[in-house]
């Protein structure tokens, strides 16, 4: 039983199986999911009723034509979404090393779970609300129009926050200065 044992093929080893590449409109749901080292993925004509949902994306480009509802990526890794408009949120989850831009209007970037994230807003989503929860390496770039003398502006989100109890008793926290 021992020599039956040692000649079975090691399952722990084994490479995880990559499920094929998925592009498609679902109803409202444009699904971006799967793709390995597609740098021209293109969803054209996406309108406010439809929402976008990039998974487990590596080493891709993505670029969105037209108003989404909402834009969503989730498990990725090396890649960049490039939108016009969004008229809800941008939400990056779960990811590592990607970049999101938007070409128009954005209200909300949502970033959560991520570690190496590079956010570039246009001139009319300087005003965005950009939120992080468990995250590193955030950094936000707003671009000016073309054209302008302005030079863009980088700006690292805090990682590290520092909470005291002040005299009168309520907590307040700050991001920690170095």
């Amino acid at each position: 039983a021992a020599a039956a044992a040692a000649t079975k093929p090691a399952t722990a080893a084994a490479a995880p199986a990559t499920k094929a590449p998925k592009l498609s409109l679902e109803g409202k749901k444009w699904a971006v999911e799967n793709h390995v080292g597609n740098k021209t993925i293109e969803l054209n004509d996406v309108n406010p009723k439809q929402t976008v949902y990039v998974y487990n994306c590596r080493d891709c480009v993505i670029k969105i034509n037209g108003k989404a509802n909402a834009v969503t990526m989730d498990a990725c890794a090396k890649s960049a979404i490039v939108f016009d408009d969004v008229l809800a949120t941008c939400e990056i989850i779960n990811c590592a090393s990607v970049q999101v831009q938007c070409m128009g209007t954005v209200p909300t970037v949502a970033i959560d779970k991520v570690d190496g994230c590079q956010v570039y807003l246009g001139e009319k989503s300087w005003s965005a609300e950009v939120t992080t929860a468990k995250c590193s390496e955030v950094n936000v770039t707003c671009v000016p129009a073309e054209g302008s003398a302005e030079e863009a502006t980088e700006t690292a989100i805090p990682e590290q926050f520092v909470t005291r109890r002040g005299e009168d008793g309520k907590w307040r926290t700050v991001p920690m200065g170095h």
